[in-house]
Parts: C-alpha cells; structure tokens; sequence
C-alpha cells in the first residue's frame, strides 16, 4: 500500500477505538453531513459561540467539504456537537481568508496576523463549534471526540493542515495539546462586540506530518497521559451563549419565522 493509504487505514483503526471508547462512556457518535441539523443543534440553549462557522448559507460545505459529529446519549439526547470544514487556500495564506471571512462573520477582527497564520497555505481543516453537555464533561469526551474528528478529517480530505481558533484561556488549560495541536499562537483574535463567555481566541494548528505522525503512533502520547480532564474556567468546557447576544442564532430565527 501507499504511505498514505498506510495511514488511511491506520486512523481508520484509531477511530474505530474512539467510536468504540466514546459508546463505553454513554454516548452514540453519527457523522453527519446535513448543516441545517448542526445549526439547529448548535443554536439550541445557545451551546456554540459561534455556530455561522458552519453556516451553508455563508461557507461553502458542499460536496464532502464538511462534516460534523452528533453525540447522543442513551435516550436520544444531544450531548456532544463538533464540526470539521474543508478549507481550499491555495496559494492564499490562512491570514488573507480569516482578515476578510471573520469580521463578515463574527463581528470581531484579525489582531496583526502572526507568523503561523500567514504560514499556512493550500488545503487546511478547521476544526471548531465544540460543545459538551455539562454531564458529560471532565470524562475526556471532547479529547476523543476531537482526536476522531481529526482523524476522519485526514482519511477524506488529507489536508496539508488543521486547525481551529479558541479561547486562549483554554489553551492555557492544556486543551490545545490534549486535542492533537501542536502550534500554538496567541491571541490571534479579538471581539469587536463579544458574546458572554468568550475572550480572545488564540490559533491552534498541526501539520499533516505531526497528525500523521500521531496517528501512526496511535496517539499513544495522548493515552500514556489519559486521565480527567483537569477542571477549568467554565469557558474553555463550551459554557452555554447568553440567548440575548448570540446574534446569529436569533437573527435565522427571525428569518426562519412564517410571512404574517
């Protein structure tokens, strides 16, 4: 076999385990590609600061370029969302698509873009709008559900690189590591007009290489360290958006209601 078809079936094994891992802690992961259905979840009690990341009316998520994991409990309850795009760059740098798509999208800004921003270039996966059910959380559901994202995200589209932007108090936290990151900068982001329970948002990124490399490894460095997820500010456990001020969510429902 081709080195990468060694590592497509290498993940394919990695995720396997965590489909398997996430079922032993009570919850049922579906790969879903309907981005209505993530909308709506994400904006049901508000669960995800920024839910018009995946929004298909303002990405394009068509023909394979995302997918997003639905977590469910035994009684049918939503318990865990997460989401993956597909973004083609080419020979822009992550800094250009993010200075013009965040503050169309987030009502925030592009800080001085750092030198990992403008470094990443091509084909890059974002990876993002991660949220755990309070009684789910501090039991490593969003290390595996992350890890599994990741690794399905490389079996399809074999991105040069992924990435995600989150709150810098959780990478203070250690997330960014436990999730499979390996460069870090921070703060890349800052809100113009912030919901409640976000900050400035630091970029979070790997190269295919190191997630190649994990994942070969069978990300044993994440489970010699398996243990509780240490308890942390609320923010960086996907602490629920104040109904008020998540904007995106309240303005589809205005849209989304009946002509009188």
């Amino acid at each position: 076999m081709s080195d990468r078809a060694v590592v497509t079936a290498t993940a394919a094994r990695f995720a396997t385990r965590a489909f398997d891992e996430l079922k032993r802690k009570g919850m049922h992961i579906d790969v879903r590609y309907d981005f209505d259905g993530f909308l709506r979840e994400a904006c049901a009690q508000n669960r995800v600061v920024a839910p018009e990341q995946f929004d298909p009316n303002n990405i394009d998520l068509l023909n394979g370029r995302g997918f997003w994991l639905h977590g469910q409990d035994a009684d049918g309850g939503t318990a865990h969302i997460q989401a993956m795009r597909l973004d083609m760059l080419a020979e822009n740098s992550l800094a250009d698509y993010l200075k013009t798509l965040w503050p169309r999208l987030n009502r925030g800004r592009i800080e001085v873009p750092s030198e990992l921003m403008e470094r990443i270039s091509g084909s890059a996966a974002y990876s993002g709008a991660a949220w755990t059910r309070e009684d789910f959380r501090h039991q490593q559901i969003a290390d595996w559900a992350c890890r599994l994202a990741h690794s399905l995200a490389l079996m399809v589209w074999w991105p040069g690189w992924i990435y995600g932007l989150i709150d810098v108090r959780a990478v203070d936290a250690g997330h960014a590591r436990r999730w499979g990151f390996s460069e870090i900068s921070m703060p890349v982001f800052t809100w113009q007009d912030p919901p409640p329970h976000s900050g400035d948002f630091a970029l979070v990124a790997a190269r295919r290489s190191h997630t190649v490399q994990m994942t070969m490894a069978g990300h044993e460095e994440f489970f010699r360290r398996a243990s509780p997820t240490p308890k942390s500010h609320p923010s960086t456990e996907s602490a629920p958006v104040d109904t008020r001020r998540n904007t995106h969510c309240t303005a589809r429902k205005r849209d989304q209601r009946p002509d009188a």
